[in-house]
């Protein structure tokens, strides 16, 4: 059930890697470089919805996704989560979020420890987190597996057994079983073939149905991100350039970048964006980001003043956010 009460609210995030200083740098004594992997990045997210989150792989999109699991500490910015910030706390202070979020990695062969049964992982789980009584261990898998179509058969097997489909299953049903309110989803279908893709993404639909469950959905796939999104966020090395409603953003892209990337989508059947812009080069290195807005490097379109100025965010309406001096209509482009 979807309302308009905010779950998610992130400001001004931001998360630098510092790179070990060169003998250049270091003889001349210049500063270390640093990968600038979240540079102020800033959305929010509705209860029972499904967002978005896509880009061009190095963009920043899974630093973003550990950095608001903390699994990276932010630098700088707010994450407020059910409108706490989970970023200012005390050190010290127990988590009390810890089981409100949970996140789905993109590898399910790297996420299940492999000497480990499944019931042993569930068991530890749902022990840690007093879930149940140890008298409804056996009981509370069994059901949280039967959510994701297995079942009791699985807990004495170890991940090896397993296809990764069903490996990806199970890691669903483990973040799941700690009833959170938000699961992060990162790539999580990238690594399966497209027919178990397709049984993941029904099952996703499936449960965020059934739990009312939010989540943030990241891929490079936007054909699956307009299937399952409500709310579409566009990254670019390291910053947002675009938000909008999905079916907003689908038919009036206003950055350049957005239009790119919905042009590189396979459409069979259906109505693409008639003029093919293209896109120039490689993006640059997240160590030496460029002056003024970070795409001119590679946009069609970029003039003097988007390459020395960065361009303010600009609400088109409804919803409809864009980073760009000149944002037109894919319309406007043809």
């Amino acid at each position: 059930m979807k309302s308009d009460e905010t779950i998610l609210e992130v400001r001004n995030l931001k998360k630098y890697f510092p790179v070990r200083r060169s003998l250049a740098q270091m003889l001349e004594g210049r500063p270390a470089d640093a990968v600038h992997a979240v540079d102020g990045v800033s959305f929010s997210m509705k209860r029972g919805e499904v967002t978005g989150l896509v880009g061009e792989s190095g963009c920043g999109k899974s630093s973003l996704a550990r950095v608001l699991m903390n699994l990276y500490p932010a630098d700088e910015g707010d994450i407020l989560f059910e409108g706490t910030s989970i970023v200012s706390r005390k050190a010290g202070q127990k988590n009390r979020y810890g089981t409100r979020m949970q996140m789905v990695f993109q590898d399910p062969y790297a996420s299940l420890n492999p000497r480990m049964t499944i019931r042993r992982m569930f068991y530890e789980i749902l022990t840690v987190h007093r879930i149940c009584d140890r008298r409804d261990l056996e009981k509370t898998a069994v059901r949280d597996l039967e959510m994701v179509g297995l079942g009791a058969q699985v807990l004495d097997s170890f991940p090896g057994q397993f296809s990764g489909g069903q490996r990806q299953r199970i890691s669903i049903a483990r973040a799941l079983s700690v009833h959170p309110r938000l699961l992060v989803a990162d790539e999580a279908i990238t690594a399966l073939d497209v027919s178990i893709q397709a049984q993941i993404i029904n099952l996703l639909l499936d449960l965020r149905k059934e739990l009312e469950l939010s989540m943030l959905f990241i891929s490079h796939d936007l054909s699956v991100v307009r299937y399952l999104s409500d709310q579409v966020v566009v990254m670019y090395l390291g910053k947002i350039m675009e938000i909008a409603r999905t079916e907003e953003l689908f038919a009036h892209p206003l950055h350049p970048y957005t239009r790119i990337l919905l042009q590189a989508t396979p459409v069979i059947g259906g109505k693409t964006l008639a003029k093919n812009e293209g896109i120039q080069g490689e993006p640059p290195s997240p160590m030496k980001i460029p002056c003024g807005c970070r795409f001119h490097t590679r946009c069609p379109y970029a003039t003097q003043q988007c390459r020395t100025q960065e361009p303010v965010p600009l609400d088109a309406g409804e919803g409809h956010m864009v980073s760009c001096w000149y944002p037109q209509d894919a319309e406007a482009v043809k």
